[in-house]
């Protein structure tokens, strides 16, 4: 570990090297999301869904995963999403299907 200490201004934040980033702590790789998660959000029209399978384990981690991909795709300046259109992520817990589905509802009001 090297600290540069030549610096006595009044800094609060002192600039170190050779300090190793922490092993990631995260559980898995990640979740993939399905490749046509843009086009198929993209064509969605009020009251249409769609379900993404998944484990009971990664379940709520897919929600999220869903939920941050639609947040960064809606932001997006290129993206052909109305800003004024809301989407619904839940869980679908039926007996022979577990996944999460994924709801166009209503559009927001200004």
């Amino acid at each position: 570990m090297t600290i540069d200490k030549t610096d006595t201004s009044t800094r609060s934040l002192i600039l170190e090297d050779n300090i190793p980033p922490p092993k990631d702590r995260r559980l898995g790789t990640g979740i993939k999301m399905p490749p046509d998660l843009k086009e198929v959000m993209n064509n969605m029209n009020v009251g249409q869904s769609f379900f993404v399978e998944s484990t009971l384990d990664d379940q709520k981690p897919k929600i999220a995963a869903i939920r941050a991909a639609i947040s960064r795709y809606v932001d997006r300046p290129d993206c052909e999403i109305n800003e004024n259109w809301l989407f619904s992520v839940r869980m679908e817990n039926e007996p022979f299907r577990l996944g999460v589905r994924v709801w166009r509802m209503e559009d927001k009001e200004d």
